[in-house]
């Protein structure tokens, strides 16, 4: 099987004018995302993960059920981001 990028500029060559345009993949800077439990990656199977069709208050919900902070005793203690998965997922929105 031809690799992707050999295809474009065949069919383009082809057409005799640009018709496709060569793209690059854009790949994350870290794997995949922690599951809303914390404990593993986020999986279907497990029912630890957002579903991309899922409606706004599906994602407030699941969001808002997400452990935070498990080594913090109380609210005014100080925090510790590593490790967090709330902050986790803020990373991947920036």
């Amino acid at each position: 099987m031809e690799q992707p990028k050999v295809i474009v500029p065949r069919i383009n060559a082809a057409a005799g004018s640009a018709v496709l345009l060569e793209t690059q993949a854009i790949t994350p800077k870290a794997g995949r995302l922690p599951g809303i439990d914390s404990k593993a990656r986020m999986s279907k199977p497990d029912g630890n993960a957002i579903a991309l069709s899922a409606s706004t208050e599906e994602i407030r919900s699941s969001v808002r059920a997400m452990f935070s902070e498990p080594d913090q005793p109380r609210v005014e203690g100080p925090g510790c981001i590593e490790g967090d998965v709330v902050f986790t997922y803020l990373a991947y929105r920036t």
